[in-house]
């Protein structure tokens, strides 16, 4: 897979783990295991595309499994 999905930069870490519909435990620890401390940002629109947990920055970090999983949830937790 090459670069992250552009939806990918609309998502940190530990949302897409607690807030995703199907997100297995096994996945769930591995984005919990990636985070980082963070900034503090302002207001959430500040962050929105910033900083160490957004899923973008982590995408080719992940295995080829975790991220063709990932790609069928946002899917299906975001329908067209």
């Amino acid at each position: 897979m090459g670069s992250a999905p552009n939806w990918t930069e609309w998502f940190k870490l530990d949302q897409v783990s607690e807030t995703w519909d199907g997100v297995d435990s096994d996945l769930s620890r591995e984005l919990w295991n990636r985070m980082e401390e963070e900034p503090f940002f302002e207001t959430p629109g500040d962050a929105l595309g910033e900083g160490p947990n957004v899923l973008a920055k982590h995408w080719r970090k992940l295995s080829k499994d975790d991220r063709k999983t990932l790609s069928r949830l946002y899917r299906q937790n975001f329908p067209d």
